[in-house]
């Protein structure tokens, strides 16, 4: 019961952070277009409605994205997952393997 709390928090920290993201990202497309709230006012219904639809699919992906990332990993997928990280290798020696060969 305890891990089925833990993907709940999980997502809904991610759903958190992708909402922050999005701000930022809108937010920075306004700042380099000059768009300021006084000329936000000036979009016409439809505008709004097309804006709204997008947020909605954009909600939409996410929602279907984390729920794909959801399903739990055997054992077995997590040790192969893991298996390059056990063999570290600093970049001198990978430079030296290439030389090598």
């Amino acid at each position: 019961m305890k891990e089925v709390n833990t993907v709940g928090q999980n997502k809904e920290k991610l759903t958190e952070l992708s909402s922050t993201l999005m701000e930022v990202f809108v937010s920075d497309v306004f700042k380099k277009n000059n768009v300021s709230k006084e000329t936000t006012h000036s979009l016409s219904e439809d505008q709004k409605q097309k804006i709204k639809s997008v947020v909605e699919d954009l909600k939409k992906q996410v929602d279907d994205f984390l729920a794909g990332n959801t399903a739990e990993a055997s054992e077995e997928e997590v040790k192969e997952a893991l298996e390059p990280l056990a063999k570290k290798t600093t970049l001198r020696e990978i430079i030296r393997n290439k030389k090598q060969s």
